[in-house]
């Protein structure tokens, strides 16, 4: 009877066929991700981005560490925030592009109660943004 050892599996490099008969690694890219989550660098990034960008930052929450030998490691950032909607796509780049370990999990937008900012010329938006911040798994960590 023949076994298979999933677990055994799933440790093993992906694959893919270079040419017929031959077989090439392909990079995990696991491997470019940061060791751990950090979010004070993300809180760093963040405030740099929006000191001039007329978005004012009203709250921020930091969720627990979630990680486990096979899944990716993560951390949940909420944040809410008020200013014109052209400058939160422009603090969203700058932090994504900044930080490619980020993705935005929700993103709600509402009016502000004033109709518009005259000094922006933009509608002001109130918004509250969840960001997960992703990292290697616990296991990848251990074996180096």
């Amino acid at each position: 009877a023949l076994k298979l050892d999933i677990a055994a599996i799933d440790q093993l490099p992906p694959i893919s066929l270079a040419q017929p008969g031959q077989i090439a690694i392909k990079p995990d890219f696991t491997n470019k991700l940061p060791r751990v989550p950090d979010p004070d660098k993300l809180l760093r990034v963040l405030d740099r981005s929006l000191r001039d960008s007329g978005i004012v930052l009203g709250s921020v929450q930091v969720g627990a560490l979630q990680a486990d030998s096979r899944e990716l490691s993560s951390v949940i950032v909420q944040a809410t925030l008020s200013g014109p909607y052209p400058a939160f796509k422009q603090v969203l780049s700058d932090v994504l592009t900044q930080m490619p370990e980020t993705t935005i999990q929700s993103m709600s937008l509402r009016r502000h109660a004033a109709a518009a900012d005259l000094a922006t010329g933009g509608e002001r938006m109130d918004a509250n943004l969840s960001l997960k911040l992703w990292a290697q798994p616990f296991a990848a960590q251990s074996v180096r």
